[in-house]
């Protein structure tokens, strides 16, 4: 009840939402945080990374610097938010829109597992590539020259060529399982936070999880406290750093 009244005193949905999140308890035989039993280190994403960034994927230079700009991108975003491999397929650019311009998005719920939508921060690093990504996804000419159709920004049928176990030596479920690890045990992410951006099974945080969000009162609150740990965090070296960079500006020359 106490959510459902923020939601209507400050016309913010999204405490409705985690009424829901609240509520669910996800698989009754899996257990809280498994993904850490599986996750990949950081040397492995940046050793995909540089698999990437050396291999040739496309044909054209101009389509072979896209797949590698937005393959790279998706790792970037999924490895620092937790997204599932299924709902980062299904991101558009109305989210990654609203995430450069407000430093979160909201996930709709039908893109989810989970019966509710999250709320998903961008990092300073997600911001970064992101913008750089939407730049050229806004250019009409660039978007008839790379047959950009679909409004999807990381598609499962491209995403996949490049992002796999055989050739980049990760799987896009890895992405995922590396944030989990990295925000419990190296930044220390509190667990009940973990779980609202996350998505997990949150029986096990339910009264911390809702004593907290009845002490913040709009969405950017909840950003601001995740991004106290992930905003400083680099994934990309600054070599890679300046190796997209260059892909960036050879797709808009």
């Amino acid at each position: 009840m106490f959510l459902r009244w923020l939601a209507e005193r400050f016309d913010e949905p999204v405490f409705e939402e985690y009424a829901k999140l609240l509520k669910w308890k996800g698989k009754k035989t899996k257990k809280l945080y498994t993904e850490e039993e599986k996750a990949i280190t950081l040397e492995k994403l940046r050793k995909a990374i540089d698999v990437i960034l050396s291999g040739k994927w496309r044909r054209y230079k101009v389509n072979d610097a896209f797949m590698k700009l937005r393959a790279i991108a998706a790792i970037i975003l999924g490895a620092s938010t937790g997204l599932r491999p299924f709902e980062l397929y299904r991101i558009e650019d109305k989210q990654i829109k609203e995430g450069i311009k407000k430093r979160y998005f909201i996930l709709p719920e039908e893109f989810t597992k989970t019966p509710f939508e999250r709320l998903i921060p961008i990092n300073k690093e997600s911001h970064w590539i992101l913008n750089h990504f939407m730049v050229i996804w806004e250019n009409k000419k660039l978007r008839k020259k790379l047959q950009l159709q679909s409004k999807k920004m990381f598609p499962k049928d491209t995403i996949t060529d490049v992002i796999k176990k055989r050739v980049s030596g990760i799987e896009v479920d890895n992405l995922r399982d590396f944030e989990v690890d990295y925000s419990m045990n190296k930044l220390g992410v509190p667990g009940f936070l973990e779980a609202i951006i996350a998505g997990h099974d949150t029986e096990k945080y339910a009264v911390r999880i809702e004593n907290y969000l009845k002490g913040k009162v709009t969405k950017e609150s909840i950003r601001d406290d995740w991004l106290k740990y992930w905003d400083k965090v680099e994934i990309l070296t600054k070599e890679q750093k300046n190796e997209v960079e260059k892909l960036v500006k050879s797709i808009l020359e």
